[in-house]
């Protein structure tokens, strides 16, 4: 009788294990990076200027596409490119109608300060499909992170 009870126990205890599912929120929370606040947000107006950042902080840029046209923008880092790392924040809408071809969105992108360094931040907006064609704009975005603190004038 006792074995029977302990295999009885086993099995409920395996059988409650297997049913047992995360919290939607966990899931959610290991699909998404915990990003920093953004200390400022540029936009083109801020092409070809220089911004600081401390270790671990972060920027935001703010730049309109029209993905309906192809158009799109497209980033690369130049000079010391583990200085910080881009992460791709998702387009959106600038139109209340969704269905209109050709509505312009407004892409997000952050930047996440990982090490002191100095680099560009280079956007060119194009279509992918276009490889010997010009972009249509560029922006550069050129980022000095240093240590934590030590922003100069502050």
């Amino acid at each position: 009788m006792r074995k029977i009870r302990t295999w009885m126990l086993f099995a409920a205890v395996a059988l409650l294990a297997g049913c047992s599912t995360p919290a939607p929120e966990a899931d959610e929370a290991a699909k998404h990076e915990v990003l920093p606040r953004p200390k400022f947000t540029l936009t083109a107006a801020n092409s070809g200027k220089t911004s600081w950042l401390e270790v671990s902080e972060g920027a935001k840029i703010q730049l309109r596409e029209n993905g309906t046209t192809g158009f799109l923008w497209q980033f690369q880092i130049r000079g010391d490119n583990s200085a910080f790392k881009i992460v791709d924040m998702g387009n959106t809408s600038l139109q209340t109608d969704e269905k209109l071809v050709g509505a312009p969105n407004l892409r997000e992108i952050m930047i996440v300060a990982l090490k002191p360094g100095s680099a560009w931040l280079v956007g060119e907006y194009r279509r992918s499909w276009e490889k010997d064609v010009p972009p249509a704009d560029t922006v550069r975005f050129h980022f000095e992170v240093i240590p934590w603190k030590a922003i100069p004038g502050t």
